[in-house]
C-alpha cells in the first residue's frame, strides 16, 4: 500500500508540474514602456512591478526594473492553466515614493498605474513562454512624486 501511494503521489506531481503554463514576463521599454505620472519613464531607483493572474502574484522574488522604465521578471508559471491555455494576466506598477507596495501606493491616491490582457497560448511542455505582446504599458496616475517622498 505504502508503494502504491508512493507511485501514485509521484505520478499526480509529475502531471501538475507539467501542466502548469508559463509566460515571459517582460515588456519593451519602447513599444509598451511603465511611464511616471509625468510621461517620462519610470524610474530604476522608484520603480516596482507585479505580474499576476487573478489574485495570485507571479513574481514573488523580483519586482524591480531592469531599466527605466523596462521590467524583466523572467519565465513564470501561471497556476491552474496549462500549455497552449489562455490567461488573463494583470501588470501592477508603482512608485515607491508613493508607497512600498502596489495596495500602499493605491492607498496614498498617486503613484499607481495597472493594465489587465489576455496572453494567449501559453508556454510549457515543448512550446516557449510567450511574451506579454497585449502589453501596452502604463502611465502612473495621481501626482509626480519628487525627492524626499514629497509630490506636487
Amino acid at each position: 500500500m505504502k508503494r502504491f501511494l508512493l507511485v501514485f503521489s509521484l505520478v499526480a506531481s509529475v502531471l501538475s508540474a507539467v501542466a502548469q503554463g508559463t509566460i515571459n514576463a517582460k515588456n519593451s521599454g519602447t513599444l509598451s514602456p511603465l511611464l511616471a505620472v509625468d510621461g517620462k519613464k519610470l524610474s530604476v531607483a522608484t520603480g516596482r512591478f507585479e505580474v499576476l493572474s487573478g489574485d495570485t502574484v507571479l513574481n514573488t522574488s523580483k519586482n524591480t526594473l531592469a531599466v527605466d522604465g523596462v521590467f524583466t521578471g523572467g519565465v513564470l508559471t501561471v497556476p491552474g492553466i496549462g500549455a497552449g491555455g489562455n490567461a488573463t494576466i494583470t501588470v501592477n506598477a508603482w512608485d515607491t515614493g508613493a508607497g512600498a507596495t502596489f495596495a500602499l501606493a493605491q492607498a496614498a491616491g498617486f503613484g499607481f498605474g495597472s493594465s489587465t490582457f489576455q496572453v494567449i497560448g501559453l508556454g510549457g511542455d515543448l512550446s516557449p513562454p510567450p511574451a506579454l505582446d497585449n502589453f501596452k504599458g502604463i502611465r502612473l496616475a495621481g501626482k509626480t512624486v519628487v525627492s524626499g517622498g514629497m509630490f506636487n
